[in-house]
């Protein structure tokens, strides 16, 4: 991967670029192949678990995979109602280093000989809670960013293909929800008595999980959360968008995208008036089927999405470069991008 006119360790407002400029990053972006990297460079504290579905498999030969290399102690492989014919194999608690990522690159390699992705797999991820803490303005500003830029996260999560798999019934969009709830709970947390400011991030907080995320069929869900054991690692947010994938490229980015959003939501530098005014620019979509609205590419979102959740611009271009897909769109369920991965 070569950008010539790009430092990758600093962060360069690509959304501000001239057009000029723009064309020349994106046709460098365009002919350039994403790796699987040593580690995402998260602190210690950050936890995060996988959820590996997967269709058609051979029980048995994957079983024997990780017997044989005793990664069955701790990854569990399982059933899971939503597949057909398929199994799930589910990490343990998980933090960035390189044992961790060798160990995904490990599971995928077992599982690909015997097993296929189709449209009933998905690939969910948890995050800790606690990145969050318990302060209400950090998960107003998750949930903000969430609602201004649903669509950008969706088509990136779709990872190597350029669509959503059919079985979204099982992660439908969270964005209305938002929507409707946001102003709400907003007012009522501006409402409450700042003598009380434990008890009231406690209120906040139930009232926030109670509203928007405790079901198991939406993108986001809050289901695995109290606000009273905000600080255990299995407390966890769960994103269920992500499509179905045995490339531990695709696994790393997800999870370094998911990450970042919940970091940025707590970044004192927050910009909230940029993303209040895309949740402005957006509401001329509301009436719009979500899910194909979501296949389309939206440059100037996505770039301004870029600018505001990474800190570099290495991990800019691994998002792009993701979310773009050699600019493919396509309308049917599950349809593969031209490879854009090594």
């Amino acid at each position: 991967m070569i950008f010539n006119d790009l430092n990758l360790k600093s962060n360069d407002y690509i959304s501000q670029m001239n057009q000029e400029e723009l064309n020349k990053f994106l046709d460098d972006l365009n002919g350039s192949y994403l790796k699987l990297r040593e580690n995402l460079g998260f602190d210690k504290d950050v936890t995060f678990g996988l959820e590996i579905e997967f269709e058609h498999a051979d029980y048995d030969a994957v079983k024997k995979e990780l017997c044989d290399s005793n990664l069955n102690k701790k990854w569990r492989l399982g059933y899971d109602y939503s597949l057909i014919e398929g199994r799930e194999i589910t990490s343990p608690i998980l933090r960035d280093n390189s044992e961790t990522w060798e160990t995904v690159k490990q599971i995928c390699s077992y599982v690909t000989p015997h097993a296929v992705i189709d449209n009933q797999c998905g690939g969910h991820i948890h995050v800790g809670a606690h990145l969050l803490k318990n302060q209400p303005t950090n998960w107003l500003n998750f949930i903000r960013l969430w609602q201004a830029y649903e669509n950008i996260i969706f088509r990136f999560t779709y990872g190597e293909y350029t669509s959503a798999r059919l079985s979204m019934k099982y992660s439908k969009p969270v964005k209305y929800t938002f929507d409707k709830k946001y102003d709400e709970i907003l007012k009522k947390y501006q409402e409450i008595n700042p003598q009380n400011e434990t008890e009231n991030e406690i209120f906040i907080l139930d009232d926030i999980i109670k509203k928007v995320g405790g079901i198991r069929n939406r993108a986001i869900n809050f289901g695995n959360i109290t606000s009273s054991r905000i600080k255990e690692l299995n407390n966890t947010i769960e994103f269920r968008c992500p499509n179905g994938t045995l490339n531990p490229i695709i696994w790393q980015n997800n999870v370094n995208l998911l990450v970042n959003i919940l970091l940025c939501s707590t970044n004192n530098n927050f910009n909230k008036d940029v993303v209040d005014a895309r949740v402005q620019k957006n509401e001329i979509y509301d009436d719009v089927d979500l899910i194909l609205d979501y296949d389309e590419i939206y440059l100037e979102q996505a770039l301004e999405f870029a600018d505001l959740v990474f800190t570099d611009n290495l991990n800019k271009m691994y998002f792009l470069r993701q979310y773009l897909k050699s600019f493919q769109v396509e309308k049917k369920s599950l349809v593969k991008a031209k490879k854009f991965t090594k």
